[in-house]
């Protein structure tokens, strides 16, 4: 399973283990608006899997309105960090780090539509979540 949150000019993917090749991994990637493309394996959460990432996205939509602040997730080993802000539109700051702390680091800002864009993002995070952990 593959899921793309974000619209076509920038974006972020999520690809399921089997398409990883690595047990306990999704293959994550960003696109950033001006074509720069980066992959890695991000490792799941022991207990929750990447169910915590869809938690995470529908606690967003269901707050679509509005919320003061930014709100973060944070991948178990830390090279997936995603924050969001709501000024109107769902924007969504993505870090995806290298394997080594002097490696690379890719950022790229996405906005996302806060009804249907947005609640479609959640609903297919969560049958990924649903899916990964029915893969494992």
């Amino acid at each position: 399973m593959r899921v793309v949150v974000g619209p076509v000019q920038g974006f972020l993917a999520l690809a399921s283990p089997a398409e990883a090749g690595i047990a306990r991994t999704a293959l994550v990637e960003i696109h950033t608006h001006d074509g720069l493309f980066a992959s890695r394996t991000v490792q799941q959460d022991y207990a929750s899997g990447f169910a915590d990432l869809a938690d995470y996205f529908e606690r967003l939509a269901q707050d679509w309105k509005g919320w003061r602040g930014s709100r973060e997730w944070r991948s178990l080993e830390g090279e997936l960090q995603i924050s969001a802000v709501h000024d109107g539109h769902i924007r969504l700051e993505l870090e995806l780090r290298g394997p080594f702390p002097q490696d690379w680091l890719v950022r790229c800002e996405i906005a996302l539509e806060p009804g249907e864009q947005l609640s479609a993002a959640a609903t297919d995070l969560r049958a990924f979540a649903n899916s990964y952990d029915s893969s494992i």
